[in-house]
């Protein structure tokens, strides 16, 4: 038996939604980071503004392309989307790695930063790539972009 909480359509508008919410939330982290300490990792600040665009261009892609049904668009957030996905990672991984190799060099609100920016976007990371799978399924249910 399987659990259908809404159709495929509906959950990629969540997924759009949702990207909105995580460029949101990068955002936040980004600002909350350089105004406690403004000295610190700017290079890790500026990819993540970039990071923030284009996650705002990739939500914007996938509202279109499901009001107007086009395969490029699905293929365009989807490979955006598993791009950032794979930032993410990286992030991640850097975050962890920052946080216990210089731990005694960084100020104490750059330690909590970069502590729940791990813990949050560890927990995220499963979202978004249950995002990518909901969106590619609905791409090829819907056959779109198939000739």
């Amino acid at each position: 038996m399987r659990l259908r909480l809404c159709s495929l359509r509906t959950a990629c508008f969540v997924v759009a939604f949702y990207t909105f919410f995580v460029a949101l939330l990068m955002l936040g982290f980004g600002c909350h980071d350089y105004y406690v300490a403004p000295e610190y990792l700017l290079w890790l600040r500026v990819a993540g503004a970039f990071t923030v665009i284009i996650l705002f261009l990739a939500g914007s892609c996938l509202l279109r392309a499901i009001y107007r049904n086009s395969g490029q668009l699905f293929l365009t957030w989807l490979v955006v989307y598993s791009l950032y996905v794979g930032y993410q990672i990286t992030n991640i991984i850097w975050n962890c790695y920052y946080y216990y190799t210089d731990y005694d060099s960084v100020p104490e609100p750059i330690r909590m930063s970069v502590k729940c920016n791990f813990i949050v976007f560890s927990i995220l990371l499963c979202f978004d790539i249950l995002s990518i799978f909901v969106v590619y399924r609905y791409k090829n249910q819907t056959r779109i972009g198939r000739t």
